[in-house]
């Protein structure tokens, strides 16, 4: 081999085999390239199962969140009633505010085209059931606070917590396990603590022991109302019965009722006007809310857990009672308060829990792994 031959083939042979070791870094990641698809996909799916954007956490405990808000409203409308209830009886401002909710719902329904006559008689008799249940809760409240303070009533009505953990297992069949009941207790505590009821605290004379006691039966009747009001709206929710439909026709109940109540017993004073006039129609309109909410949140959520945040509205209420009235709650007030927030968070984590426990088990199915493996087979015949 001449001289020349040899510098072109010491040349030639590292050039020819850096080609060759070229072509199967190339084939090599060919193959990755195939198998790149086929591995993200997995972790995309994956991924998908697992992590959730702030916006649909928030989406899946919407029921929760309105709740609270609802109980905010409620406090809110009390304190309203604070600021007239020297100018009208409070049968007469429950008959008000039926027909503000009235007037608000009818025309929201028209323009959002719901209709305004029901699916069937059973659902025409719901309303009925539900807007008959409401209103004597309402309205056996707002009485027996006549002739017990406000504290004992609130104390008491908080019992519907019990019954609506027994309605709604008896009749809707959800779920009321040791947790439930032990929140349920934790909650009546609090409200008992913030309330300071007399007949458990002392400090109250006992010549007027008859009326209290026909208030306090008032108020446990406006209980086992509340109990099988919210228990029926939570059944109709799960129907997918609108919430302005159950709106309208509990407005419609409660107009009537109460207009019939308060004409026979004659307790019709002259009609609002002047400034009174705007706080019935602004407590109409916070009570028209603090409605829709609430039945909005029923129809997505367990009726325990609603009525669990729905004590709350004693938190709500001192807050709102200082920053309006400058009165300062007590220490033991403030215990309660307390205690029920423990309530609230409490079965915040346990809606939290269910949640990604069942989001796990999406992950752990085996329609998931079925689709994962069906897809990763389709990737690798089209590679093949």
């Amino acid at each position: 081999m001449s001289a020349d031959n040899q510098h072109e083939s010491i040349i030639l042979g590292p050039s020819t085999s850096f080609c060759h070791k070229t072509r199967e870094v190339v084939k090599e990641e060919e193959d990755k390239v195939g198998e790149e698809p086929n591995e993200s996909l997995n972790e995309e799916k994956v991924e998908q199962t697992q992590l959730r954007t702030l916006g649909q956490r928030i989406y899946d405990h919407r029921g929760i969140i309105v709740a609270s808000f609802s109980t905010f409203l409620f406090a809110f409308q009390t304190n309203l009633v604070r600021f007239i209830e020297n100018d009208f009886h409070v049968m007469e401002v429950s008959f008000y505010r039926f027909v503000c909710q009235l007037f608000m719902v009818t025309p929201f329904m028209l323009y959002k085209k719901i209709p305004l006559q029901p699916e069937s008689r059973k659902v025409f008799f719901l309303h009925i059931t539900r807007g008959i249940f409401g209103t004597l809760a309402s309205n056996a409240f707002f009485y027996s606070i006549l002739y017990i303070p406000i504290g004992d009533a609130a104390a008491i009505v908080m019992g519907q917590l019990v019954f609506v953990g027994i309605f709604a297992r008896l009749f809707i069949k959800e779920a009321f396990g040791l947790l439930d009941a032990f929140l349920v207790l934790v909650s009546i505590a609090g409200v008992v603590l913030i309330s300071q009821p007399p007949f458990l605290f002392g400090g109250k004379d006992e010549s007027n022991s008859n009326k209290e006691f026909f208030g306090a039966m008032l108020a446990l009747f406006a209980s086992v109302s509340f109990a099988a009001g919210n228990v029926v709206t939570s059944y109709m929710g799960k129907m997918k019965v609108n919430p302005s439909a159950i709106l309208l026709y509990y407005a419609l109940v409660g107009t009537v009722g109460t207009g019939l109540f308060n004409s026979v017993v004659g307790r019709w004073s002259t009609p609002p006007y002047g400034n009174t006039s705007w706080f019935i129609i602004w407590i109409g309109v916070v009570h028209c809310l603090s409605q829709y909410f609430l039945t909005y949140s029923f129809s997505i959520e367990n009726t325990v857990l609603v009525s669990i945040m729905m004590t709350n509205e004693s938190i709500y209420s001192y807050i709102l009672e200082f920053a309006l009235f400058g009165v300062k709650p007590e220490l033991t007030s403030l215990l309660g308060g307390g205690v029920l927030l423990t309530a609230s968070v409490l079965a915040s984590l346990k809606k939290i829990w269910i949640s990604r426990r069942g989001a796990q088990n999406d992950l752990n199915s085996p329609d998931l792994h079925d689709s994962l493996d069906y897809t990763n087979l389709e990737q690798n015949n089209h590679i093949s």
